[in-house]
């Protein structure tokens, strides 16, 4: 077995599998070489990773190339990825940004410039720019079941 890094060039997503171009390994004409159809590995249960085309990855293969498994994303040397013991942050070549807190369990989403958190008690929604949001209150009937289904330990706040 051997280590090997290229770049996802085609996803099969229903399989799970992925090629790989290998650009440190040519053919003869000059041409990187891609890989056939390889599986991907998965964090774990809890959390599947997400593959892109044009990922760079980590492979280990046979040592003729010609079988092998996707054993990661590579982090460029750019990468900062501010996660912790029991919090994980994502983020996204689109600017989003889920930053999930274990303890105390915590959700945090950002989206250019709004930012929702939720922590199971309260939800807070901080953006710039113009928000409306309809005024829900304990007097707000469901207009199916005609009672209201607010939770009097439910807190929104909206600010700006």
């Amino acid at each position: 077995m051997r280590m090997v890094e290229g770049y996802i060039d085609k996803i099969d997503p229903k399989k799970m599998q992925a090629r790989v171009k290998l650009e440190a390994h040519c053919d003869s004409d000059g041409n990187p070489m891609i890989t056939d159809w390889l599986q991907m590995m998965f964090t774990g249960p809890d959390i599947q990773y997400s593959y892109r085309e044009g990922d760079y990855v980590a492979l280990l293969m046979d040592d003729t190339l010609d079988d092998g498994w996707i054993a990661g994303r590579l982090y460029p040397e750019s990468a900062n990825l501010g996660s912790t013991g029991s919090k994980s942050v994502f983020k996204f070549k689109n600017g989003v940004e889920i930053e999930v807190d274990e303890s105390p369990a915590k959700v945090t989403v950002t989206i250019g410039e709004t930012t929702v958190t939720a922590d199971g008690t309260s939800v807070e929604i901080k953006a710039s720019g113009l928000l409306t949001f309809p005024v829900v209150h304990g007097n707000s009937p469901c207009p199916v079941f005609g009672t209201c289904h607010i939770q009097p330990s439910t807190t929104i706040k909206v600010s700006q």
